[in-house]
């Protein structure tokens, strides 16, 4: 059932159990992990052009952070999980890296950082499981 898995993370602690949750299914079905993380430009920059240097290298070592944090796992854990970074719009990009990527599941937190991913409880999770083309687990707790 399960071929590819998009993990949607963020660093936050439910981003860590979304990464858990994939790493079990995964096992059980053999199937390809990614944890995509979203980068998005702040609202007062209206393109990637105007953002201002400051603001990229924090966005920049955000990024490194979390790509650690992944490199981290697979090693002491012993799996094989890509970590690719995008920018742009979270629900959008997620959505469209499933769908160019032929995944077949998203996984993703009813909520992750507010100041990162979005400000309403669950919106982000809500846009992607109405928009994506496959399967979306929403995990709610981190238990």
């Amino acid at each position: 059932m399960f071929k590819k898995i998009l993990i949607a993370y963020d660093g936050s602690d439910r981003s860590k159990h979304c990464l858990k949750t994939g790493v079990r299914l995964a096992d059980d079905a053999g199937a390809e992990l990614v944890a995509l993380w979203v980068s998005k430009i702040p609202l007062n920059f209206n393109d990637q052009n105007a953002e201002t240097e400051s603001s990229k290298l924090s966005r920049q070592r955000f990024t490194e952070k979390l790509r650690a944090e992944i490199i981290e796992y697979n090693e002491t854990s012993g799996k094989n999980i890509d970590f690719v970074s995008v920018t742009g719009s979270p629900a959008a990009e997620i959505i469209d890296y499933a769908k160019k990527n032929a995944f077949d599941t998203i996984i993703i937190g009813f909520r992750g950082h507010s100041d990162v991913w979005e400000d309403l409880p669950g919106h982000l999770a809500y846009k992607v499981s109405e928009r994506a083309n496959c399967n979306v687990f929403i995990i709610k707790n981190n238990s």
